[in-house]
């Protein structure tokens, strides 16, 4: 039976290519580099990070598991500070977290529209009867005006309205500078005194982020004859 040919220290040249592929690779890795001319690309599917010295990643920019890419950057510690993700509605969106983890701002990925679910200042308002404005007229009256830089698609009115016994009071609430012009909200109520609001008013339509709003409160006696009386008790913007 015939065999074949091999040298008789075959497997030791195996073992010394292994050695210097070894070697090879240690030496490539790169201790400084500077890009003078081109770029450096990372290609779909790859993925860039710079570590830390205990291992955990400082900065990653890679593939997200819905095909997007992402940036991500930590603190020494580990903790995320910053990251452009991914939304489930396909929308990215860009947040910076606190040492414990928690979103303090982002912008919205739902709507694409100003800041997720911001923390803004509140107020509490007169709430007395004798503090609400009154009106009498058949004809809608001013009540309240506020110029407001909006950041947000929608909008809350939450307001106390009197109409006494036998009365029928409309309350409108306008962005521009007369009654029935670009009605936000409009509704009736008869022999009352209750605490309401708008519901939540969408503001997107022929309008930018940050644009000031001029809002109006107006209200008039429809039905029967007395006082009326209307009175803000809260104005706050929703995302979603």
């Amino acid at each position: 039976m015939g065999q074949v040919n091999q040298p008789t220290n075959t497997l030791d040249r195996i073992k010394r290519l292994e050695r210097e592929l070894n070697e090879v690779r240690k030496a490539i890795g790169l201790s400084s580099a500077t890009i003078s001319r081109g770029g450096l690309t990372v290609q779909d599917g790859a993925f860039f990070q710079v570590l830390h010295p205990t291992g955990h990643t400082l900065l990653l920019v890679s593939q997200s598991p819905g095909g997007q890419y992402f940036i991500q950057t930590r603190r020494d510690n580990g903790t995320v500070a910053h990251e452009l993700g991914e939304a489930q509605g396909g929308l990215q969106f860009w947040s910076y977290r606190d040492n414990n983890g928690a979103i303090i701002v982002s912008d919205d990925a739902e709507t694409g529209w100003g800041l997720a679910t911001p923390h803004l200042t509140g107020a509490l308002y007169p709430s007395r009867f004798n503090s609400l404005e009154a009106f009498t007229s058949s004809s809608f009256e001013e009540i309240f005006r506020g110029v407001i830089p909006w950041s947000n698609p929608y909008l809350w009115v939450s307001f106390l309205v009197y109409a006494p016994t036998g009365v029928t009071v409309d309350v409108q609430l306008t962005e521009g500078s007369g009654v029935n012009e670009d009605v936000l909200y409009t509704d009736s109520y008869t022999d009352t005194f209750l605490a309401t609001s708008t519901g939540k008013l969408d503001i997107t339509t022929g309008r930018v982020p940050k644009q000031a709003l001029d809002l109006r409160m107006w209200a008039r006696i429809s039905a029967g004859s007395g006082e009326g009386r209307l009175g803000i008790i809260g104005i706050f913007g929703e995302q979603s």
